[in-house]
């Protein structure tokens, strides 16, 4: 898309118990409201004041790639050539950038009364990635459930794919949040990759049993607060990649009552509680653990691990994820 192209307009969908805007500016989750026990709405989704800013480094409710995540040393080798990326983040690549997608208005394809769907291109060789690439991302809602469908292509040559939606979740209350303390976590996944001191992943997959990271059954965060006071860490999720959604993650508010289930094509999910935040605007003003993130994806730094999940992409081929956020609530 030229950046003198016109910018596509905001787009509200709603149902009965789920009202969702979507913004072209990164292809965002701009606002998420859904009732709690007693049936009032409210926003579950973090949002700047605005609710569409570009360029935040937060990336609120983006669709961050083209390789989400980090990529250790900024550098990969594929087919034997290096490829060298900016070190934004330490000394690793951080969500693809300055070429991150989430940082740049994306198309509008169509849209209907519940369905938006976007579209975005970069070109061969842009912040060092190599080929062509293509990317959509579909919005549907239906009942209590929004889907979010991506696909992309590589027109020229070989390349690595990995999309993820950047959303930051308080299902308390979003506006004004509480700490995500009394949320109660579970995260479908028996194992879960090593961090280094960067956050970039070692490449070792350990069990979680009896660690802070053992979220098989639901966990209240506050208790494992004085064992793991935050988390930015990668789960790796039952089944490996599926060809349909199963379940990934679910949160609970206990002050709400909310809850949100999230089901994925993906074998990982990056569990995040906006470690980084410190009240700054640019931030919304957030405190740190004031939202967390469920970014289903493909193992970060995954280029330089020959034993995680392939992120290649061959011209001809198809890149294709899917991830459901589904909302229900107790009584």
């Amino acid at each position: 898309m030229s950046d003198e192209a016109p910018l596509s307009p905001v787009r509200d969908l709603s149902t009965d118990s789920l009202r969702v805007r979507l913004d072209p500016r990164g292809a965002m989750i701009a606002a998420v409201q859904t009732p709690d026990r007693n049936g009032t709405f409210g926003d579950v989704c973090l949002r700047l004041d605005d609710a569409v800013s570009l360029g935040n480094g937060s990336n609120f409710g983006a669709t961050v790639g083209r390789f989400a995540n980090r990529i250790g040393g900024g550098t990969f080798v594929l087919d034997g050539q290096t490829y060298t990326l900016e070190q934004n983040n330490g000394p690793n690549n951080l969500h693809s950038a300055p070429a991150n997608l989430g940082q740049r208005p994306w198309s509008e394809l169509g849209h209907d009364l519940a369905s938006v769907a976007y579209e975005i291109a970069t070109a061969d060789g842009e912040a060092g990635f190599p080929g062509t690439l293509t990317c959509r991302c579909t919005y549907t809602v239906d009942g209590n459930e929004l889907r979010i469908d991506y696909e992309a292509r590589v027109s020229d040559r070989p390349t690595i794919v990995n999309l993820t939606n950047h959303a930051y979740w308080n299902l308390t209350d979003a506006v004004n949040p509480p700490l995500v303390h009394e949320h109660a976590v579970q995260i479908e996944a028996d194992s879960v990759l090593v961090p280094d001191e960067s956050v970039c992943p070692t490449g070792e997959i350990v069990p979680v049993a009896g660690t802070a990271f053992d979220f098989r059954e639901p966990r209240s965060l506050g208790e494992t607060w004085e064992d793991q006071p935050g988390y930015d860490h990668c789960f790796v999720l039952r089944g490996g990649e599926t060809a349909e959604p199963r379940l990934a993650a679910v949160a609970t508010s206990a002050a709400s009552g909310r809850t949100m289930t999230v089901l994925t094509t993906q074998p990982g999910v990056q569990f995040y509680m906006a470690n980084h935040f410190g009240g700054e605007a640019e931030n919304g003003g957030f405190d740190r653990f004031r939202g967390f993130c469920f970014e289903a994806q493909r193992f970060p730094d995954g280029p330089n691990h020959a034993h995680f999940p392939s992120c290649r992409l061959d011209p001809g081929d198809v890149y294709r994820q899917t991830t459901i956020h589904r909302f229900t609530v107790e009584s």
